[in-house]
């Protein structure tokens, strides 16, 4: 896999937004949710969410080609 090279964000104290870390890992913001969803750490504030570069680093091993195994839950699809 080719890696990621994130790009510092500019103000709001160097935080991503959600559509700027999408722009930094070359993924859509869709992805960035699921992200969200396997644990990526996010900092909530009303409706705006935001990533620490460093946190988001360290959560994928310092690698941003893809995230950790997804988690056990439950399974996905319609149940028939």
């Amino acid at each position: 896999m080719a890696e990621v090279t994130m790009v510092e964000p500019e103000g709001l104290f160097g935080l991503y937004t959600r559509k700027q870390l999408a722009r930094a890992t070359n993924k859509s913001e869709a992805t960035i949710r699921r992200w969200e969803a396997l644990g990526l750490p996010v900092i909530r504030r009303g409706q705006l969410r935001l990533y620490d570069p460093q946190t988001t680093r360290a959560w994928f091993g310092g690698e941003l080609d893809s995230p950790p195994a997804r988690k056990p839950g439950r399974p996905r699809g319609r149940a028939t």
